[in-house]
């Protein structure tokens, strides 16, 4: 039901799931999702009880498998999005960030860009970005990365299309941005 977008079945169905399994990291993680788009689709009064909600359900994941990154992930998602009265903001953001750095920090130094490309500061990205590519040189989505900065703000822009047509140029792996994605940024860089 929640694949189909139709929360109006997946809630209730997931709420019984997280009743039948409270120990299940994965029905409370799959539960917020439900309240997370209930609430983007809630009126103006409702929407603060489903964002809520969502926060919770997030929470409880985390705290039942504090190890597993994608559990970690919808939380960041949900704080650097939600307003701070319904429990987001960018201090809590940053603290999460700072957790998947330290189980994964491939994952966490890409969350950590993310959070810099939301508020345009550019010069931190990269500055995140560079060590990264330093520790991990054949790392094919830092390559992506360095472009889609670097097309974004303008700067660096002859590094970037070097690294987007390395990035294009080796095989693709699983999970990694798609080729198309890398060719609209090389045809942003080569714009300029």
């Amino acid at each position: 039901a929640l694949r189909r977008n139709d929360v109006t079945a997946a809630v209730p169905l997931l709420e019984q799931a997280v009743r039948l399994a409270p120990d299940s990291a994965r029905a409370h993680q799959a539960l917020g999702d439900a309240y997370g788009v209930s609430a983007q689709k809630a009126g103006l009064l409702s929407k603060l009880g489903w964002a809520k909600k969502c926060l919770a359900s997030y929470e409880t994941a985390v705290s039942l498998a504090p190890d597993v990154v994608a559990y970690r992930l919808c939380l960041l998602a949900y704080y650097a999005q939600a307003p701070g009265i319904a429990g987001g903001g960018r201090d809590k953001a940053l603290a999460t960030v700072r957790e998947i750095q330290r189980l994964d920090p491939i994952q966490g130094g890409l969350s950590l860009i993310n959070l810099h490309v939301s508020d345009k500061a550019w010069p931190e990205a990269f500055a995140v970005l560079e060590p990264l590519l330093a520790a991990y040189p054949d790392h094919g989505e830092f390559h992506y990365q360095f472009g889609r900065l670097a097309s974004l703000s303008g700067l660096h822009r002859d590094r970037g299309i070097v690294f987007l047509r390395r990035f294009l140029a080796a095989s693709p792996t699983p999970g990694e941005t798609s080729r198309v994605q890398a060719h609209f940024r090389l045809g942003t860089l080569l714009e300029w």
